[in-house]
């Protein structure tokens, strides 16, 4: 189960080759290689298509746990537990903020919406203002008693229901595949994989993961690694230390 950006691309870039040479030697070896994101389920399947990595079997966890979907069958399934708290805080935000210039303004900071079904996510037009913008939409969450929690990314936040994340998608993923989460190899960057490293049965992760991530793939031992390349080249070395050591 692959993270995409910073996994096998770097952040807002295509996947890059060394990722698909990984990926190609895993289904060599009769892995079903499937993909976890934040992003909406449909970007996701056209960037697979466009990288050529779209299978029959491909099974997509979107919007970090909130929708599982597959493209073969369009078989989705959509967690809508606090969904009415998620389209609370979108009305709180457009009835707070003011157009310009294609982003909007909110409390000082130019953000825009990236659209999806089950959580909220905005951008800030400038990176470092990634940190102010969740101290805002925690302040939100917090005062209305939203049954929500935040995840920052390097470039967003992602304001998701109570409960869900990548690991509660993986595992309604893998009753559809019929598969055991200890059977799961994940590869993960950032900190909205923790939960999903935590319970797959093997973690990886890269050079370029957070500090949290790897503090959770060093725990796991001989079921974890960490590669000492980034992204892509990364993701090769891991495959390559996977089938060298016989764990797939």
């Amino acid at each position: 189960m692959f993270d995409i950006d910073g996994v096998l691309n770097e952040h807002g870039g295509n996947i890059v080759d060394s990722s698909k040479q990984a990926i190609q030697m895993l289904r060599e070896h009769g892995l079903r290689v499937c993909f976890a994101s934040g992003k909406h389920a449909w970007y996701i399947q056209g960037g697979l298509v466009w990288s050529g990595l779209l299978t029959s079997d491909t099974v997509i966890v979107a919007e970090n746990g909130g929708v599982v979907y597959s493209p073969q069958t369009l078989r989705t399934a959509r967690e809508n537990a606090h969904l009415g708290d998620v389209k609370l805080l979108r009305s709180i935000f457009y009835n707070l903020y003011s157009q310009k210039e294609g982003f909007v303004n909110f409390a000082g900071l130019k953000v825009w919406e990236e659209p999806k079904e089950t959580l909220f996510c905005l951008f800030p037009e400038k990176t470092q203002d990634v940190v102010r913008l969740k101290k805002l939409l925690t302040e939100i969450v917090e005062v209305n008693k939203f049954r929500l929690y935040l995840v920052q990314n390097p470039d967003s936040v992602d304001v998701l229901q109570q409960g869900i994340n990548k690991e509660t998608g993986i595992r309604m993923a893998c009753e559809w595949m019929d598969v055991d989460m200890a059977e799961v190899i994940a590869f993960g960057d950032s900190y909205n994989d923790l939960e999903m490293l935590s319970a797959v049965g093997f973690a990886v992760t890269l050079k370029n993961g957070k500090p949290e991530i790897k503090e959770v793939v060093d725990k796991k031992e001989d079921q974890g690694y960490i590669a000492a390349l980034p992204y892509g080249d990364g993701v090769l070395e891991a495959v390559k230390y996977l089938i060298k050591r016989q764990h797939i």
